[in-house]
């Protein structure tokens, strides 16, 4: 399998010799299209448009919290229960 390729002003081919099995076919002959070839660009891919990533926290962060939350009220509800 061999395409063509635009990419950043440049034209490449791209060709694969080894198919995977896609299950697709031709209703014509039955046979045609019956593979899926895998073709990459060498190099580094190029960073989303937009801003940078934001750091998201992690979950165990998150789940700190909210027992810490979870302390001060069930504590704050002791302390109205005894007075």
């Amino acid at each position: 399998e061999i395409v063509k390729v635009d990419y950043n002003g440049e034209t490449k081919y791209l060709y694969g010799f080894e198919g995977i099995e896609s299950g697709l076919f031709s209703r014509e002959d039955g046979i045609s299209h019956d593979a899926t070839y895998q073709v990459a660009l060498l190099g580094t891919p190029p960073k989303p448009s937009g801003s940078d990533p934001q750091p998201v926290p992690e979950s165990s962060t998150v789940l700190g919290l909210i027992a810490v939350a979870g302390l001060f009220t069930a504590g704050g509800k002791l302390r109205k229960a005894n007075c």
